[in-house]
């Protein structure tokens, strides 16, 4: 199984390497969709703007960093901002557009979200955007339990299974997405209650147990 695993998360690798080294990303042209079910995006960076303030963040699926480095105003905002990310190239872009800024608080690195280097009691927030349902769940959840500071908050913003105008979008584009991701289901908050004392079903904050 951990082989199995270990394939899964190479593929990935893979998948999103190729996507940073493009001139253009693919997922460009799909604005239109995304535009849709933006309130729920503009709801979390809300919440990721209030609960940063002095705080030790994580971006847990960084991408190339886009987003944080321009609305976390660093070290105006949040104390620290690390960004981790599979794809070694999404990495690179985003550490040279962070000493672009000149953001010397913010560091991101390659790094397998199911098997985090950092030590325990890290972060006072770790957040992300459509990482997740790439990931084994138990494995995810015990790792951002893990590196939470007591009393810490995760926000996540996932695409869900039981939503059928999400699902023909899925059908439609299967090229942007590699064939390992599961959009969430029901049952896999009952799974997040056995690592987080307080889960919601919104944009709203989970807090570590």
């Amino acid at each position: 199984m951990h082989g199995e695993r270990d394939e899964i998360v190479n593929r990935e690798r893979e998948f999103h390497n190729l996507r940073f080294s493009q001139e253009e990303d693919p997922r460009g042209n799909l604005d239109k969709w995304y535009r849709t079910i933006r309130h729920g995006a503009e709801r979390q960076n809300e919440e990721i703007k209030r609960l940063s303030k002095n705080a030790d963040v994580l971006e847990y699926g960084c991408s190339d960093g886009g987003w944080s480095l321009h609305s976390l105003h660093l070290p105006d905002l949040c104390r620290s901002l690390t960004g981790i990310d599979i794809s070694e190239v999404a990495v690179n872009k985003a550490n040279e557009r962070a000493r672009t800024l000149g953001n010397m608080n913010a560091t991101f690195l390659a790094m397998n979200a199911e098997a985090m280097s950092f030590e325990d009691n890290k972060f006072d927030l770790v957040y992300g955007r459509g990482i997740i349902h790439h990931l084994d769940l138990d494995r995810c959840f015990s790792e951002v339990v893990r590196v939470l500071k007591p009393n810490g908050v995760a926000s996540f913003y996932e695409p869900m299974g039981h939503n059928p105008l999400l699902n023909a979008f899925r059908k439609r584009t299967p090229d942007i997405r590699t064939a390992d991701e599961h959009p969430l289901l029901v049952s896999d908050f009952a799974l997040a209650r056995r690592y987080f004392r307080d889960v919601q079903w919104n944009i709203r904050p989970v807090e570590a147990r």
